[in-house]
């Protein structure tokens, strides 16, 4: 009897890729424009004992600074949600990748604080067993990302059910001698 050939698989869809809400970012932009207008007005103005020529400059500098040093926090960690897997990537220079199979199983939390609930974003923590849990901080439109994770979860377990079956019926009962 020949053996049926194994079906090729759905090749694997990015659902969602997503960073930390922006909200994070408002303060640095706002010390970045007290920066630039106070920098522009203090350059040439300053009295001599404090500089004057060098004061200006030094202000605008630090506000680049500041947004420039708190937009590259920001950009350092991503969450990405595909038909197979949440990956986690971290880092600027040195990446760190974290991946969990939806069909290993796990369970998602969600935590929102008050601020967090007016913006809609949210804490998700993804229970992995007896590992540590994977905690998904400040994803925008937390509640739409939770109930993403949790279709996949049971849409792969589903997918493993109707696999293993399959394989089952592929290779025939056994019999004892």
């Amino acid at each position: 009897m020949p053996r049926p050939r194994p079906q090729s698989a759905a090749p694997e869809v990015t659902i969602a890729s997503v960073r930390r809400h922006a909200r994070r970012l408002a303060l640095p932009a706002l010390i970045l424009v007290v920066a630039v207008g106070s920098g522009s007005y203090f350059t040439g103005r300053a009295a001599p004992y404090w500089g004057g020529v060098w004061f200006g400059p030094t202000i605008l500098g630090l506000g680049v600074l500041i947004f420039a040093l708190a937009w590259l926090a920001w950009l350092a960690r991503r969450y990405v949600v595909t038909t197979r897997r949440l990956i986690v990537q971290r880092g600027v220079l040195v990446r760190h990748r974290q991946e969990i199979l939806h069909t290993r199983g796990y369970g998602c939390e969600l935590v929102q604080s008050p601020l967090q609930r007016v913006f809609g974003s949210g804490d998700v923590r993804v229970n992995v067993g007896l590992d540590h849990p994977i905690l998904v901080k400040d994803v925008p439109h937390a509640k739409v990302f939770t109930r993403a994770l949790q279709d996949l979860q049971e849409a792969s377990d589903s997918w493993a059910i109707a696999q293993g079956q399959q394989n089952t019926a592929a290779q025939g009962t056994f019999t004892e001698l």
